[in-house]
């Protein structure tokens, strides 16, 4: 009976130390066997494809995506076609969280920020082309501006909530460009966001 014990136990010790070195040799990150052994036989590397494309359906090349996996960032950069592929170094092994942050920058787009859930492998994201005033028109609008006691205070007569205060007058003319280049800017971003998907930009002249 005592032997059949020793054995047993000796039989458990061996195939705890030979699956202990197979794990670390398939997977170097995995120290500990525990109860989720049959989860860590499965340890991999994150991957998922892409495309970047404008909202035309054009695809946008040279694209820096990155991605937070909460364990690990990775980054990649889009092909000519916009393709582009994520994959991780590390081994997961664990349990991952649900959702990867993605960034997205371009240096003629809006840089785009979404969530996606951890197990979607095929990803498309659609940049928004960033809005250059000068590229479209030379724009002009009206300040008002007086000296009111010690200050300078002035307003857009065309934008509404464009207001400033400054000590002196340059100061105030600087403040209320950049201000209003800054409600321009929001009030575009608010619009595109009520239209939501297919719509189309046009000029119009007054």
């Amino acid at each position: 009976m005592i032997r059949y014990v020793i054995a047993t136990i000796a039989g458990v010790i061996f195939s705890a130390a030979v699956f202990w070195i197979l794990n670390k040799t398939i997977n170097p990150d995995v120290w500990f066997i525990d109860d989720r052994w049959a989860i860590r036989m499965a340890c991999g590397h994150y991957e998922a494809k892409g495309r970047v494309i404008e909202s035309n359906g054009i695809p946008v090349e040279n694209a820096l995506i990155q991605a937070d996996l909460g364990f690990e960032l990775i980054g990649a950069i889009s092909g000519t076609d916009g393709i582009f592929t994520l994959s991780g170094t590390r081994f997961l092994c664990d349990k991952p969280k649900s959702l990867v942050s993605i960034q997205v920058q371009s240096d003629k787009f809006e840089q785009s920020t979404l969530s996606v859930p951890f197990i979607e492998r095929e990803i498309e994201i659609v940049l928004s082309e960033r809005y250059e005033y000068t590229d479209r028109m030379n724009m002009h609008f009206t300040a008002i501006v007086k000296h009111e006691g010690d200050w300078w205070i002035g307003w857009i007569e065309e934008v509404p909530g464009v207001n400033c205060q400054e000590a002196t007058r340059e100061v105030l003319l600087d403040t209320l460009q950049v201000t209003l280049r800054e409600a321009l800017e929001f009030n575009r971003t608010d619009a595109i966001d009520a239209a939501g998907e297919d719509y189309e930009e046009l000029e119009i002249a007054v």
